[in-house]
This record gives structure tokens, C-alpha cells and sequence, in this order.
């Protein structure tokens, strides 16, 4: 991948998922680091999101839910899909597992959200984090 398609697109998607901690803990009157946004693919391999709060799921979300938009202008979930998706399926066939037992948070460590980092789990067992780097590679 071009490297400034793959700087844009890292940028783009830390900021989606800033902005999506920052709105879901506001609307829901807790501070940025008790909530998290779970990415999962169901059988085929097609992400879905789920919101949190401390690591226990809560709400299921649409991508649009997640931009924070009613209708996706830049088309931003056909861009993100296919790199969330093969990311899933690498850690799948890394630990020979099935693709429910994949998922991965995007959490923040601060109040505001400054940073956002992934970690990766299977079968409930964290297995550390995942750089936005490795995500677009």
C-alpha cells in the first residue's frame, strides 16, 4: 500500500475511533477510559462493533454510529471493512481458532481520548496490542 494512503487511512481511523470514545462516554456520563468499542467479524468475515464499558458488552453499533454520522458521505465503512476484516482473519489463522473467537478493543488510557490503542484477544485471553501500522499492513 502507498505509504500516504496508509498514513491517511491509520490517521483517519484513530481519529473515528477517538471521536467514537469520546461521544459514547459522554452520552453515557462516564469517563473515556471505562469505555471501549469491540470489533468482531461474523462467519463471513464482515465486522460489527459493539459498544462497552469496562471490557462488558452493552450495545451493539452500527459503523455510522460509530463515525457519528446518519449517512456516510466519504464512504469511510467500505474503505475500513476490508482492513478490519483481513486483520481478524490473520489473528484467526495466527492462533487457529474460529473467527468468534477474535476480538479486538479500541480503548483509550486518558479522559480525553488522546491516544487510542487496539489490543487483540482469543477466546477471552488477551494476547496484546495491536498497532494501527500492523492493522493497514
Amino acid at each position: 500500500m502507498n505509504d500516504l494512503i496508509k498514513d491517511l487511512a491509520m490517521s483517519e481511523t484513530k481519529s473515528v475511533f477517538k471521536k467514537a470514545l469520546v461521544k459514547f462516554a459522554k452520552k453515557n456520563e462516564i469517563g473515556c477510559k471505562e469505555n471501549q468499542l469491540l470489533i468482531r467479524a461474523n462467519e463471513e468475515g464482515v465486522p460489527f462493533y459493539t459498544y462497552c464499558i469496562d471490557f462488558k458488552e452493552k450495545t451493539r453499533v452500527s459503523f455510522k454510529e460509530v463515525l457519528g454520522v446518519k449517512i456516510d458521505f466519504k464512504n469511510r465503512e467500505a474503505v475500513a471493512e476490508p482492513f478490519i476484516s483481513k486483520t481478524i482473519t490473520r489473528l484467526k489463522d495466527k492462533h487457529s481458532c474460529e473467527m468468534d473467537d477474535v476480538k479486538i478493543y479500541a480503548c483509550t488510557f486518558d479522559e480525553k481520548a488522546k491516544d487510542v490503542y487496539l489490543f487483540g484477544y482469543i477466546k477471552n485471553q488477551k494476547i496484546g496490542q495491536i498497532s494501527f501500522d500492523w492493522l493497514f499492513n
